[in-house]
């Protein structure tokens, strides 16, 4: 049984699905920003991007640790490394941060992203999928 904190449990299969979804999403991003007019909000770019890496972040959580984030997606941090330790190291957390930090304006503000900062955000989701990537890659 997993100890108390803000996740439950789950079967570690269902790593499987939520990385399947991650792609998804990832490709999502990438496809809205090809399509991008100008001028254009990059809010659902940032959208795509955001649930890509939470749903990379669900993943790996799920695949070594049996166990899925429950509370604010800003605890994901915290499960990653109850999951996985020193694996996930503070560069990785910093840059979940900065793309967490995002999801609330993104998805529920009145502020518009530009091209710009939603090409940004992918970019660090681009660099969190990698990692998580080759986490997925390790041996269970």
């Amino acid at each position: 049984m997993v100890s108390k904190g803000p996740w439950r449990s789950v079967p570690r299969a269902e790593s499987k699905g939520r990385l399947e979804n991650a792609r998804a999403f990832l490709k999502a991003a990438r496809d809205l920003l090809a399509l991008i007019d100008e001028g254009r909000s990059g809010n659902p770019i940032i959208t795509q991007a955001v649930d890509a890496t939470i749903a990379y972040g669900d993943a790996v959580t799920i695949r070594f640790g049996g166990m899925q984030n429950t509370v604010d997606h800003r605890g994901l941090g915290r499960v990653l490394r109850h999951a996985i330790g020193a694996r996930f190291t503070s560069q990785h957390e910093q840059r979940l941060g900065q793309i967490l930090g995002e999801k609330d304006e993104a998805a529920y503000g009145h502020h518009s992203a530009s091209e710009a900062g939603a090409r940004e955000i992918l970019k660090l989701a681009e660099r969190f999928a990698e990692w998580a990537e080759a986490e997925l890659a390790r041996p269970g």
